[in-house]
């Protein structure tokens, strides 16, 4: 049960980071809050706060060393480049690709900080405690497979390396129906719209996010399993989150001068964008994957190799790239049979395709998908456990419920030193003293 609630802790953790580093981006704290709570439940995020993927460590401690790099540049710190040398160590031990990242940090660092105690700092304080944590891996990797070098993918899948043309992985990555970004956290839509406004403001951390989201997307569009099943949506992406979802603060400071118009999209791409995420928590990441793979093993011939590239891309050509076998769709598809109860098999998504005969997916009874909400899964898969995980929801609950009056409390008085502009009450507040004032609408 612990094990299970760690990803909810760091997810946690994550949330923090961000409203610290939009107050780092001279967001109000309004506009902060704001951004914490649509990266916490309108992105990947929320479903991945329930995963054991390694994915859900490794975006907190990038975005921690990213934090406590560019945090360092407004208010030097020999600590916070220590705290983020040891983030970027941490991320390397949970998974090799993130050290594409570190690179990036140290050429932000010398060309916005262009002082030479920022290069003794980085020798002193980062690069001792990073190579500290190399020094781990290294030794973990001698241990375990007898080389330094080898990290543990020169077998089954991963000795295929980086064999998918970067077109079909950025297709797969971005544009198509089952893994595509954009689906999954359609919020990114907004930073889209706000990246002119932001590189104005902060031209450096533009810079470096664009280079995080650029450096980090390609070579996992290039990777033979790019699609990073089974999981949510694409779970290699995860990482870059927090950079497209920072962005959104400047198109939210703008608010009071959107058009009607541009305000219902942004309302609905928010609301979309939550929504996707009520699929992802509500149902067992692998209630619908693991009854795809039988059909899909079904409709591919048998003659195709395990561990070839021709089977993994005929795989993600029926998986990724059809909206029939989406993950999205599929969820969908159980969403309504934890609603109503009906024939389950009666409206599967490939029913144009043929019936096939097959077991019910997990967390599925009869016709009705039991929610992947720890309340109720773990209540009903046992009952000498319901008193407990009840008594601990009810806490939840009121722990949600006041939070949610705290938060609206805060908004009715917060009292930033600059102009704020509300996304929630559309109109442009100014302190007056130690009161708000409103000035426009």
């Amino acid at each position: 049960m612990t094990l299970i609630l760690c990803p909810s802790v760091v997810t946690a953790i994550g949330c923090v980071l961000i409203y610290l580093f939009a107050l780092r981006l001279r967001y109000s704290k309004r506009i902060s809050i704001i951004l914490s709570l649509l990266y916490g439940l309108a992105t990947m995020v929320w479903p991945y706060s329930k995963s054991l993927m390694s994915e859900t460590t490794l975006n907190v401690a990038i975005l921690g060393g990213v934090y406590g790099v560019t945090s360092y540049v407004v208010r030097p710190s020999k600590a916070r480049l220590a705290a983020a040398g040891a983030c970027m160590g941490f991320a390397l031990i949970t998974k090799i690709m993130s050290v594409i990242i570190t690179p990036l940090l140290v050429v932000y660092l010398l060309v916005v900080g262009r002082t030479r105690s920022t290069v003794r700092d980085l020798l002193l304080c980062f690069a001792p405690v990073f190579l500290a944590f190399a020094g781990i891996q290294a030794w973990h990797n001698v241990i375990r497979y007898g080389e330094i070098w080898q990290f543990g993918y020169n077998a089954g899948w991963g000795a295929l390396g980086f064999c998918t043309p970067l077109y079909v992985g950025l297709w797969g990555l971005l544009l198509s129906p089952g893994k595509s970004f954009f689906l999954y956290t359609p919020l990114v839509l907004l930073s889209c719209f706000s990246l002119r406004r932001f590189f104005e403001r902060n031209k450096g951390e533009a810079f470096l996010f664009l280079s995080i989201v650029i450096m980090y997307t390609i070579p996992h569009a290039m990777w033979c399993l790019w699609a990073g099943d089974w999981a949510w949506g694409p779970r290699f992406l995860l990482v870059i989150v927090p950079y497209v979802i920072l962005p959104c603060g400047s198109y939210f400071e703008q608010w009071a001068l959107k058009s009607h118009f541009a305000k219902k999209m942004a309302y609905l791409v928010i609301a979309f964008s939550f929504a996707i995420q009520i699929l992802g928590v509500a149902i067992h990441p692998f209630a619908f994957i693991n009854t795809r793979k039988y059909v899909v093993a079904r409709l591919l011939s048998s003659e195709l190799k395990e561990d070839t590239y021709a089977d993994s891309y005929s795989k993600n050509a029926l998986i990724n790239f059809s909206p029939v076998f989406s993950h999205i769709v599929g969820n969908w598809w159980l969403m309504k049979h934890m609603v109503f109860e009906y024939d389950l098999w009666s409206d599967v998504p490939w029913r144009t395709i043929g019936a096939f005969e097959l077991k019910p997916p997990i967390w599925v009874r009869g016709n009705r998908t039991i929610p992947f909400w720890w309340p109720v899964g773990i209540a009903q898969r046992s009952p000498f456990a319901r008193w407990w995980v009840l008594s601990l929801a009810g806490a939840n609950l009121l722990a949600i419920v006041w939070f949610g009056f705290r938060v609206r409390r805060f908004f009715r008085t917060c009292n930033d030193s600059e102009v704020l502009v509300s996304p929630l009450t559309n109109s442009v507040v100014q302190q007056k003293g130690s009161g708000m004032t409103e000035v426009g609408r």
